[in-house]
C-alpha cells in the first residue's frame, strides 16, 4: 500500500482519485490504509489495475501484497529417504516400469 501511496503522492493525486483510477472505491483503499482488508487478499483484477497504475509488472504488485509468496516458486526440500520412496511408489504404481524390475528389485 506503501507503494500505491507515494505514487499517488508524486502525482499530487488525491487518494479518492487513485481510488478511482484503480475502479474501487476510497473506502476499499481506506480498509487496505488500515488493515482492516490484508492486502495479501487483494484480487487478481485489482493487482492489475494497480501494476499498470504504477507501471510494473503485476507479479511485483503480487509479491509485494504478499499475494504470491517469493516461498512458492521454491520446491520445498525432500529427504534422500522421501525422494526414493516417492520413486519406489512411482515404479510400483506404473505397469510397463514395473515389469522392467526383476523380484529381486534389481533392473
Amino acid at each position: 500500500m506503501g507503494w500505491m501511496f507515494d505514487e499517488a503522492r508524486k502525482r499530487a493525486m488525491p487518494l479518492n482519485e487513485m481510488a478511482a483510477a484503480l475502479g474501487v472505491t476510497y473506502g476499499y483503499i481506506n480498509q487496505l490504509m488500515n488493515s482492516v482488508r490484508k492486502t495479501e487478499d487483494m484480487s487478481h483484477d485489482f493487482c492489475v489495475k494497480v501494476a499498470r497504475w504504477l507501471g510494473v509488472p503485476t507479479i511485483s504488485v503480487k509479491i509485494v501484497a504478499g499475494v504470491v509468496r517469493l516461498s512458492d516458486f521454491l520446491q520445498p526440500a525432500e529427504s534422500e529417504e522421501s525422494a526414493i520412496e516417492r520413486a519406489i511408489d512411482h515404479i510400483q504404481g506404473d505397469p510397463i516400469i514395473r515389469q522392467a524390475v526383476r523380484n529381486d528389485g534389481r533392473v
